[in-house]
């Protein structure tokens, strides 16, 4: 039983790593202008590409996220200060995280480059992000709205992973729309 639950928790680290991969491949994908998921069967990653690509995208995140949980750890308390940096984080996460996979590097995580980048296409980066967290929301509506059982913890997994597909596209789409104005010369 053992040996079977170190199986089962591998394989699901290996499958975590694999969807955040592919993640990041429709947003390059849809940044070449394409417009349907992209077919990978031939060119699927080694672990090491697939640990290398969550790493980028928990770097992306922990940056995000950073400034408000150092001032949660400072002040102890939950205050406007403390919303305000968690909601900055959350308006720059999408522009990081697509910098990150266009740049394939975390030195893409430079803080002049995302501003500079949020600013150049401010009202229609406002749209995309908008447009990014409405679907990112729906999977926790959908987890407080509908009854929990085996069935439905496996359909809310794949709508969660269709909108994850949906935003990837999203950020894809952006770069191949406003590339020009962000000036990355990726």
């Amino acid at each position: 039983l053992v040996l079977l639950l170190i199986i089962r928790s591998i394989l699901g680290i290996v499958l975590f790593c694999y969807i955040w991969w592919y993640l990041s491949e429709c947003i390059r994908d849809s940044a070449l202008g394409e417009l349907r998921a992209p077919e990978t069967a031939g060119s699927t990653p080694g672990l090491w590409d697939l640990i290398c690509v969550v790493f980028r995208v928990i770097a992306c995140i922990a940056i995000s996220i950073l400034p408000a949980v150092i001032y949660l750890g400072y002040v102890r308390r939950f205050d406007i200060t403390l919303w305000i940096l968690y909601g900055c984080g959350a308006f720059f996460f999408p522009m990081e995280w697509l910098a990150v996979t266009m740049f394939d590097s975390v030195t893409a995580l430079n803080p002049i480059l995302i501003i500079g980048s949020v600013f150049s296409a401010l009202f229609r980066y406002i749209g995309l992000v908008l447009f990014y967290y409405i679907p990112i929301l729906a999977a926790p509506l959908l987890i407080y709205l509908l009854p929990r059982n085996w069935l439905m913890d496996y359909i809310i997994e794949f709508v969660a992973l269709y909108l994850g597909m949906v935003t990837a596209h999203l950020l894809g789409r952006f770069y191949f729309r406003y590339q020009e104005k962000l000036n990355w010369e990726v």
